[in-house]
């Protein structure tokens, strides 16, 4: 992790907005219409290299090294408070935020309104089809994977095209409540997560930029050459395996006393029908009621946390 210095020097890229009415945060647009992408970064202020992989990107365009050949690029940072103190979160979990009758009020939930607003204005601005939202995240345990609503075909067929991750986690409405992708989705957008690997990695860089750049290649907004700026196939690209598709089947409820059963749980961890995953005070011994993996499975669990993760099945 940077130390407060060097992230409060990242940060003041994205303070003075550019073409922007949501503070850190910037838009890059071609002189010719397209696609509509949005892509934040460190929604969780501890994940950095979704950000890390914005502010080369942000580079390039600004020096003039990348050009878009249409459309337009948005590049949100997340949850700018918690990024500059290096937490995840200061009082609220952002990606837990995005719900209409949230009240409290503090730095964060006040920030999920104006993404909400922003993402409407521009919803409303752009009437072009062709609407991506891409959540870059990190992972504390785990494998790299990709995050979307279950219903949602059209985008998983897509996604086939943009990246050779074979580990899909798909999720059913109302099962991660508040998240941001479907704010995101709400408002027209197909959208994604990428949890690009373990935090402050340069191969997690280099999977934010992959995907990055595969998306903006695909949507005809790059050239193949500056495709190659920002990914090389040779280096980054992991020979496709057979696709592992997820679906959940509940998110896992945190009460007092929660721990996992196994210290070392992490996304994928099997347990047989019967088996015990977890313990709180409440219920005592948490038995899986049919064979489940555990996905995303929260490092360090805290009280106020809306899960500790998930419980899926293999479709």
């Amino acid at each position: 992790m940077n130390t407060s210095k060097e992230r409060r020097k990242k940060l003041e890229i994205f303070e003075n907005k550019r073409k922007s009415s949501l503070s850190y945060s910037k838009i890059f647009s071609s002189k010719v219409s397209g696609p509509l992408v949005v892509v934040v970064g460190a929604l969780h202020g501890d994940e950095v290299d979704g950000f890390e992989a914005m502010i080369e990107i942000n580079s390039l365009l600004e020096d003039g090294t990348l050009s878009l050949l249409c459309g337009t690029l948005v590049l949100v940072v997340g949850n700018p408070f918690a990024y500059l103190k290096g937490k995840r979160y200061l009082k609220h979990d952002m990606n837990r935020s995005f719900l209409k009758e949230q009240e409290t009020q503090c730095l964060e939930v006040s920030r999920t309104k104006e993404i909400s607003h922003f993402l409407q204005t521009l919803s409303e601005k752009f009437t072009t089809e062709k609407k991506f939202f891409v959540d870059l995240h990190s992972t504390s345990k785990g494998a790299e994977l990709l995050v979307y609503r279950s219903d949602n075909e059209v985008l998983r067929t897509f996604l086939e095209k943009i990246s050779t991750l074979p580990l899909h986690f798909t999720y059913k409405e109302g099962h991660i409540e508040g998240v941001l992708i479907d704010e995101a989705h709400k408002q027209g957008f197909q959208s994604f997560v990428v949890e690009c690997g373990l935090s402050g990695k340069n191969s997690s860089v280099a999977l934010a930029k992959a995907h990055l750049s595969q998306l903006l290649f695909l949507t005809g907004m790059i050239t193949q050459k500056d495709l190659l700026l920002l990914y090389s196939p040779s280096k980054n690209n992991k020979e496709k395996s057979q696709q592992r598709r997820y679906e959940t089947i509940s998110p896992i409820c945190v009460r007092k006393g929660f721990r996992f059963a196994d210290e070392n749980v992490q996304t994928e961890t099997f347990y047989p029908k019967g088996t015990v995953y977890a313990f709180d005070n409440i219920v005592g011994e948490l038995r899986a009621e049919e064979d489940l993996f555990i996905f995303m499975p929260s490092k360090n669990v805290r009280p106020d946390d809306k899960d500790a993760g998930f419980l899926c099945r293999r479709l």
